[in-house]
């Protein structure tokens, strides 16, 4: 885009990191992420959970939770998604206390869970969490 003049905008940076994140080029997604705001653009909650996703997939968690932390700070209030792809990461890594401590948070920012967020502590239903 940037040879043929075009400048892209943070939804085209989002996708190209999101792309990079699925197949595990979390370093080249981090150099995009870099550039987008190095050019004045300012990343939004799905670019950073694109990024917390792909450390998360890495078992990086580290990484994913920095970002975290640098979102809130910038005021970008993490979703649904957000929140299910760092307690999917501390699930796969075999930290249930974290995942659930995530779980909890999720609930007092007013962000309900889906299935995937249940599934990924191991609960099939609503119902399977209250009993």
């Amino acid at each position: 885009m940037i040879q043929k003049a075009l400048m892209p905008d943070t939804i085209a940076y989002t996708s190209i990191i999101a792309g990079c994140c699925r197949h595990g080029n979390i370093k080249k997604a981090l150099e995009l992420f870099t550039t987008m705001v190095q050019s004045g653009l300012l990343p939004d909650v799905v670019t950073y959970t694109c990024l917390i996703d792909g450390y998360c997939k890495k078992s990086m968690m580290d990484k994913a939770v920095s970002l975290f932390d640098e979102m809130t700070k910038l005021e970008i209030n993490p979703n649904k998604v957000t929140y299910t792809s760092l307690i999917t990461g501390y699930r796969n890594m075999g930290n249930l206390g974290k995942a659930h401590e995530l779980y909890e948070k999720m609930w007092e920012g007013g962000i309900f869970p889906d299935d995937i967020t249940l599934t990924a502590l191991g609960l099939k239903s609503y119902e399977d969490e209250k009993g």
